[in-house]
């Protein structure tokens, strides 16, 4: 990935203080936040069952670069944690240099700002120029610590593909037994199947001018069940896939997911250096159930931390069964996952959840000209209920932007 420093490869890390009276405006912008270059730190999507939130607040308010306090009425007046965790980011302020951007009051309404925040200027969320306002005050922080481009608020995932900066998608395919299940009354596998080959037709139609399949994409592919299985041997150009042919995949053996997302990585460490200039890779994950090998999470998450210029690597994951959304889905005005709350209640759902990218707004705003509404901020997580949600998740995964 070139020589950038581990300072200049992160986004800034902002904690939101907050009352629980709050949360629904919190969680809105918990979402816009991590759709604009942003880190944010919110305790309902952050913290792991089973942590001590006693213990682990104060640890992340001492590790953020800024601490966003949502003030309203009620948290103004209201007694309980969340003047703890003022009086924390007051302490943590103490410890900083003269000059350093570190706590930004927001009014979520009118209200009055308390006493001991009154000797730093304030952001009125609620007017219409609010959040531009809290976006500039963010980047100045992160032009403080000497962060790299983007800076909170510019705008990322924007290289489009070309023949000479093509854009890199891993596709990882779980074929464990489970997927000879049904959906729709027909094995999940033949919809997987069925499915790819309706993503590549696409893929190919995008990337052809006149009667030549130009190289915009570049593709590698590997199913999983007991072993990996590298398909396309290696990253090979949207061309030569198409001479290739579609794979054909089969239903058989465990789901070591923690070993695709291993093969992915390693993958991706050898082909980020010739890609600083291309749009940042995506990797779509397509899965049935829970890994019946090693924890995926913390090699999913070190792979969204990978960047180029354009961005950070993005990874999505399909989930082709029932359960995962709490609420029934209508895909075609869908908004898609804005919070975890959202998400049924087996861990390894919530384990996709953190798993999985926010979706760049300029993704979102190819997917709204294929007709669907998911959110930019919303969770790159697809229930795939459906044939249709399932055809959603793999256009997610081709959404890169491109020149006409």
């Amino acid at each position: 990935m070139g020589d950038h420093s581990e300072a200049s490869a992160r986004k800034l890390r902002v904690f939101l203080c907050h009352a629980s009276s709050d949360k629904p405006a919190v969680r809105q912008l918990y979402q816009r936040l991590n759709g604009d270059n942003v880190r944010p730190w919110l305790d309902e999507e952050d913290l792991i069952p089973g942590q001590k939130w006693g213990e682990e607040i104060p640890k992340a308010v001492r590790a953020s670069d800024v601490v966003i306090v949502c003030l309203s009425e009620k948290s103004t007046t209201k007694e309980g944690y969340v003047q703890k965790e003022i009086r924390l980011a007051l302490d943590a302020a103490d410890e900083k240099p003269p000059g350093t951007i570190f706590l930004l009051p927001l009014k979520l309404e009118q209200c009055n700002v308390p006493e001991r925040l009154g000797h730093v200027q304030w952001v009125n969320y609620f007017e219409d120029r609010g959040y531009d306002q809290l976006l500039r005050g963010l980047s100045e922080r992160a032009k403080q610590l000497q962060l790299g481009s983007p800076l909170p608020g510019e705008p990322s995932y924007i290289t489009m593909a070309t023949t000479r900066t093509p854009a890199l998608i891993v596709y990882l395919v779980d074929i464990s037994s489970s997927m000879e299940g049904r959906v729709d009354g027909v094995p999940k596998i033949q919809i997987v199947n069925e499915t790819i080959k309706k993503m590549l037709t696409r893929m190919v139609a995008r990337s052809t001018r006149g009667e030549t399949i130009q190289p915009r994409y570049r593709l590698a592919m590997a199913c999983y069940g007991d072993a990996i299985y590298d398909l396309l041997d290696g990253v090979q150009p949207i061309d030569a896939v198409a001479r290739k042919g579609t794979p054909q995949f089969s239903a058989g053996g465990t789901t070591n997911t923690a070993a695709a997302f291993e093969w992915a990585k390693s993958l991706l460490s050898a082909q980020l250096p010739l890609l600083e200039n291309a749009p940042a890779p995506l990797v779509c994950h397509l899965t049935d159930g829970e890994s019946t090998g090693a924890d995926p999470a913390d090699i999913a998450i070190d792979i969204m931390k990978m960047r180029n210029r354009d961005g950070n690597v993005l990874v999505e994951n399909i989930f082709v069964g029932t359960g995962l959304a709490r609420n029934s889905i209508d895909f075609q005005n869908w908004r898609g996952f804005m919070s975890e709350s959202e998400i049924g209640g087996e861990y390894h759902f919530r384990q996709l959840y953190r798993m999985s990218s926010a979706l760049p707004r300029p993704y979102a705003s190819i997917l709204n000209e294929y007709g669907y509404q998911l959110q930019p901020g919303s969770r790159m997580l697809i229930p795939a209920e459906s044939r249709d949600l399932v055809e959603l998740g793999f256009a997610v995964s081709e959404a890169t932007p491109m020149v006409g």
